[in-house]
């Protein structure tokens, strides 16, 4: 085999794919050139051994990746779990490689969509002092060959700083412990599990004090128990998103209290009894109810475990008394709550923090209409998944930005005497939703987007610094809207729309989607604008002046599209760069129609010609204009391949900087599905 056959390293990747195989793997690495080589990835998913001699050496990788190339996901509903396990499983059951040996320098390993392992040696009883992150995704035939995995990488990485486990489902069971012990790897930081369905408890054990960044638990599936021993303390984030709230923390509130970010369950949060801990760092803080979960067939999304009212209400109840030790939270920026019954109560709380800024609002139990009256100091709020009747917010001087989305069964918002909002974002209405927004003089952004219907509008004059408008309807309405309000606007979106005839004098960009009910569309007043996106069929269509326009996209057949058709091909014979032949002798023939520099030009008949009366070359390559040439608006000729190489460049003269030609829009039909 010549070098040239081998495999290639790009870019210091060498994959290990299925041009390798069982037999040629070890001939193949030793006619190689290794020393290049920062990354490795085993892709081959035929491959059932990986074992590596110690005299192949990789002297400068630091990523070693098992991933097997048929290892995806997918949502599609026509996937069966049958089809799944054949085409996510890799064959592997032994990887043997002596880390420390072949590979000094690694920091990074990950094993993913290997399943069917059974036995891993990576260190033949020495450590590997570089290692930093290790991850194992749908790896491992059973428990015991991971917990052996697991108990020789804690063991023998003594700078290991994060671990994570993902998908881990085995032949064994589901009802295991997995035991952490952090005094084997004292600088792990980092521990991320997700959907670990094979574990009913986790116990991290440290008989010293261990100080981590980060813990994290999402998709708690079968998970019961977690377990921190006291000398543990967690001081950036920790995390469990429950599932069934059957997930408990066991946790010294030490632990915990050195926290900048905390997200826990409902369920987590009340049995830890937290009521009484300062938190002298913490900025973020959410209780959270339980998690969905992609099924098996990847089908849809489960959602179980859910609270009764008076579960709610417990967890409710523990949070506000909480957040009433407001010297306990002197940090805190931004909080996000699950268990909003009444949001009154919270609003009088949140006031007594120092630092909050932020609230978020989520419980799709609630029934009471959100009416916020009574000034507070969040600047930004957000109101996502509930019953409410209807919102309504106002009296707030230092609200700046409010979020309200997925309401089904919300009829009406009403936002008025927010003196300092400047931002508003509603989307996912199912029915019909009236809108009010009033005395809001800095509100600059207005997007109203996925709303099934919109039953009214009403933007009072007040509103004059709004310059982006967003309405993503998808049953007409009647826009009524003051005219002041729409001459200053930057940027306007609507969706279904019957009719709009309004002035535009600021306006940069317009997009109407209106595909099926658009009768009419005027814009006037539109010489600052730049784009149009017309997707619908007016019957009438009018426009005033575009000097500026760059770019439009209309429907095909539409008068939009026609109307702008047109305005090109105007243009285009306005156009003064004509190419003409050259010609050396006039006769009475020919009439003269006019000069440019170096001679004049003629007709005869139809056709037109020009005439140089002295040196003929080309200005910017400065060869003799032989049979054509393009005379310029200014009078200065060149050859017409020059012109093009000018043009990409600059749209002048190279002589006397006159403009080529007039600017020219695009043209562009939307694409038919």
């Amino acid at each position: 085999m010549s070098t040239n056959d081998l495999p290639q390293t790009v870019f210091g990747v060498l994959d290990i794919d299925s041009s390798f195989t069982e037999e040629s793997l070890i001939s193949k690495l030793r006619k190689m050139d290794l020393s290049a080589v920062t990354q490795l990835k085993v892709t081959n998913s035929e491959l059932t051994k990986f074992k590596l001699p110690q005299d192949i050496v990789f002297p400068k990788l630091i990523s070693f990746l098992f991933i097997s190339e048929t290892a995806v996901f997918f949502d599609s509903e026509e996937v069966d779990s049958d089809t799944e396990a054949e085409m996510v499983k890799g064959k592997m059951t032994e990887i043997d490689v002596d880390l420390d040996t072949s590979f000094p320098l690694i920091e990074h390993l990950t094993i993913a969509g290997f399943p069917i392992l059974s036995r891993v040696e990576l260190f033949h009883g020495k450590n590997s002092e570089k290692l930093r992150t290790v991850t194992v995704s749908k790896g491992f035939e059973s428990f015991k060959a991971f917990s052996q995995f697991s108990c020789h990488i804690l063991g023998h990485s003594p700078n290991l700083k994060s671990l994570m486990y993902l998908w881990l489902l085995f032949d064994d069971g589901k009802n295991h412990t997995l035991e952490v012990s952090l005094d084997k790897c004292p600088q792990l930081e980092d521990m991320f599990c997700q959907s670990i369905d094979a574990f009913s408890s986790i116990h991290l054990r440290s008989e010293k004090e261990h100080r981590m960044q980060r813990l994290a638990f999402q998709e708690t599936a079968g998970l019961t128990t977690i377990r921190l021993d006291p000398t543990i303390v967690i001081e950036e984030a920790i995390t469990v998103v429950d599932y069934r709230k059957e997930a408990r923390l066991h946790a010294d509130k030490c632990s915990l209290s050195a926290c900048k970010l905390i997200n826990l369950s409902g369920r987590c949060w009340t049995e830890l009894g937290m009521e009484n801990v300062k938190f002298e760092n913490l900025k973020a803080f959410s209780i959270l109810r339980s998690s969905s979960v992609v099924n098996q067939h990847f089908k849809g999304y489960l959602l179980e475990g859910e609270y009764t009212k008076d579960e709610s209400l417990e967890v409710q109840d523990s949070i506000l008394r909480t957040l009433s030790h407001s010297e306990n939270f002197p940090c805190l920026e931004a909080f996000i709550c699950e268990y909003v019954q009444d949001i009154g109560p919270f609003i009088d709380q949140l006031n007594q923090l120092p630092n909050i800024f932020s609230f978020e609002v989520i419980d799709k139990t609630s029934v009471q209409p959100i009416e916020l009256d009574r000034p507070c100091k969040l600047q930004n709020l957000r109101i996502d998944t509930g019953q409410y009747s209807h919102i309504k917010i106002s009296n707030q001087n230092s609200l700046d930005d409010v979020s309200i989305c997925s309401l089904p069964k919300c009829s009406s918002i009403e936002i008025s005497d927010c003196s300092n909002l400047t931002r508003v974002d509603a989307y996912d209405f199912e029915g019909k939703c009236s809108f009010s927004f009033k005395n809001c003089p800095e509100l600059t952004g207005l997007r109203l987007e996925h709303v099934e219907s919109i039953e009214s509008l009403d933007i009072d004059e007040s509103c004059k610094k709004l310059t982006e408008l967003t309405i993503g309807n998808n049953k007409p309405f009647d826009i009524k809207l003051p005219e002041s309000l729409l001459d200053n606007l930057h940027t306007i979106s609507l969706g279904e729309i019957d009719e709009l005839s309004a002035s535009f004098s600021n306006a940069n960009v317009i997009y109407i989607s209106s595909e099926s009910s658009l009768k009419s569309l005027e814009l006037r007043n539109t010489e600052n604008l730049t784009h149009l996106y017309v997707k619908g069929f007016p019957t009438k269509f009018t426009i005033g002046e575009t000097p500026k326009l760059r770019y439009v996209n209309a429907s095909d057949g539409s008068q939009v599209y026609t109307h702008f058709q047109k305005m090109l091909a105007h243009l285009d014979t306005k156009n003064p760069l004509k190419s003409y032949s050259i010609i050396d002798i006039i006769t009475d023939e020919f009439s003269k129609l006019g000069d440019f520099f170096g001679g004049k030009v003629y007709q005869n008949d139809e056709t037109k010609y020009c005439h140089f009366e002295g040196d003929r070359n080309c200005p910017i390559c400065l060869e003799e204009l032989a049979e054509e040439c393009i005379i310029l608006s200014c009078g200065h000729p060149l050859h017409d391949d020059c012109l093009k190489e000018l043009s990409k460049d600059s749209n002048d003269c190279p002589l006397c900087n006159t403009k080529l030609r007039e600017e020219l829009f695009e043209l562009r039909a939307f694409e038919s599905f």
